[in-house]
């Protein structure tokens, strides 16, 4: 049988997934119990490994975003939910100017980047987290190179 609760909007991104609920509108969601919540949000995490557009637009159209990550404590939360190995696509673009925004548009004023992988490209204008470290990459870019799950 399956498990159905209402719960809120959410939003994240990752290999595996993990969508952040924002409570604005209500819906429906199978197997709540992959739903975590952290700081008066909700995070979903979907381990479907997929390049970084679709990883938006499957969270998009389930009402929620990627997942953005503003404190250390946030990027923890995050780091310690992600249950199989791999990449999880974060809730950031690179824009032209070379500056990171989250697609929330919230300040990009945190970040954790893994030095020996932040090349800063700029074909790289994707953001993906492995280990609770970040990096910037293509839209596909990987160890394995078949894109990242979401949360």
């Amino acid at each position: 049988m399956i498990n159905r609760k209402k719960i809120a909007s959410f939003a994240m991104a990752s290999v595996m997934t993990l969508a952040a609920f924002i409570p604005t509108n209500v819906i429906e969601v199978e197997a709540a119990e992959s739903v975590k919540t952290f700081n008066g949000h909700y995070y979903l995490f979907v381990n479907d490994v997929v390049d970084a557009g679709t990883a938006e637009l499957k969270a998009d159209l389930k009402g929620g975003h990627l997942v953005t990550i503003n404190t250390k404590e946030e990027n923890q939360f995050v780091a310690e939910q992600m249950v199989t190995e791999g990449d999880i696509w974060l809730g950031a673009k690179k824009n032209t100017k070379g500056a990171w925004k989250w697609i929330t548009g919230e300040k990009f004023s945190y970040s954790n980047w893994n030095e020996d992988w932040h090349s800063n490209g700029d074909d790289e204008i994707y953001l993906r987290m492995e280990d609770g470290a970040w990096d910037d990459c293509t839209i596909t870019e990987n160890w394995s190179s078949e894109g990242c799950a979401y949360v």
